[in-house]
C-alpha cells in the first residue's frame, strides 16, 4: 500500500468512518451517505506540484489554509518538522474557525486535494501522514478543543 492511500485511509478514520473510496487510474472519488461525492484527480507524474489546488475555487477561509500548508510542506525543513507543525495548524485552523465542526470538513478536504498532487514515496506523503496521526494521538478529540460538542 502507498504512502498515498495511508493518507487517505488516516482521513478517513478521522472525518467519517463509513466514507467510500473508489481509486481508478486517474483520479480517487470520495462519497458517503451524508455528503456530497467527491473527485480527486491523481497526478500524471511523479513531482509534487500543487497547480491542482491553486486552481480550484477555494472558499474566503480554504485559500488562506492552503496557503499556510503549503509553505509548510515547501519549507526546507525534516519531515518530523513539518508533521508537527501541520498538526498544529489543524487544530489551530478549527480552533479559530466560527463554523465549528463543518470547519473539519473544509480542512480535510484540502488535506485530499493537497495529498493528491503529491506521488507516492515524495517526503511530503511522510509529512503528512505524521501529522494525521498526531491528530490523532491527542489526548482530546480536535471538536473537543474548543468544547463543541457537535458531531
Amino acid at each position: 500500500m502507498t504512502a498515498r492511500f495511508h493518507v487517505f485511509g488516516s482521513i478517513l478514520n478521522l472525518v467519517q468512518p463509513r466514507t467510500r473510496i473508489s481509486i481508478t487510474s486517474s483520479s480517487c472519488i470520495l462519497s458517503d451517505s451524508h455528503y456530497h461525492r467527491q473527485s480527486f484527480p491523481l497526478p500524471p507524474n511523479m513531482d509534487a506540484n500543487l497547480q491542482y489546488v491553486e486552481d480550484l475555487d477555494l472558499t474566503e477561509s480554504e485559500r488562506p489554509m492552503f496557503n499556510v500548508l503549503k509553505a509548510t510542506l515547501q519549507y526546507p525543513a525534516k519531515a518530523e518538522a513539518k508533521s508537527t507543525k501541520l498538526a498544529h495548524d489543524f487544530n489551530f485552523f478549527y480552533e479559530t474557525s466560527e463554523e465549528g465542526i463543518e470547519s473539519l470538513w473544509e480542512i480535510w478536504f484540502l488535506i485530499l486535494d493537497i495529498a493528491t498532487c503529491v506521488p507516492p514515496g515524495h517526503e511530503w506523503q511522510d509529512s503528512l501522514l505524521k501529522s494525521l496521526d498526531m491528530v490523532r494521538r491527542q489526548e482530546q478529540p480536535i471538536h473537543e478543543l474548543t468544547g463543541c460538542d457537535e458531531g
